[in-house]
């Protein structure tokens, strides 16, 4: 019985080693299963509710005077992207004012120091991003539109 079990162990393990290991400078050819038709698979099929399109910018969104767009966006997730030059205060109080001005309606503000984020909703209901990057010495203000992040 002690002989048999140590012969199964001994045999599992060359099985294993066996099957792992190659001859120095031999190569190892290891092929995927194909995918049966009809079974979905993620790289062929987004899962139910996965966005498939990156929305387009809103019309009628204000751009602030003397920005500079980024193509393409500097920031995954983005929209859009510009660079101005421009404080950050001073472009985050821009589209305050700008933003219900143009008809789209501010849902969330979220001032920071080097960093600031308004949310607002288009007429039609859908909700971006701006966020607001003070860049090098804040001379310079890096701007992002996304879609919202969160509630």
């Amino acid at each position: 019985m002690r002989r048999s079990v140590a012969g199964i162990v001994a045999l599992l393990i060359a099985a294993t080693t066996g099957a792992a290991c190659t001859a120095p400078g031999a190569t190892t050819d290891i092929t995927t299963p194909p995918v049966p038709s009809g079974v979905a698979s993620s790289s062929m099929t987004p899962a139910a509710g996965t966005p498939t399109a990156v929305p387009a910018v809103p019309d009628g969104l204000p751009v602030m005077p003397g920005a500079v767009a980024a193509d393409p966006p500097t920031e995954p997730g983005s929209i859009a992207g510009w660079m101005v030059d421009a404080i950050g205060p001073d472009v985050y109080d821009y589209y305050l004012d700008a933003l219900p001005a143009a008809g789209f309606a501010i849902r969330g503000r979220f001032p920071g120091g080097n960093v600031a984020i308004i949310r607002f909703a288009t007429p039609d209901g859908a909700t971006f991003d701006l966020a607001l990057v003070g860049e090098g010495d804040g001379a310079q203000t890096r701007i992002s539109l996304r879609p919202a992040e969160g509630p």
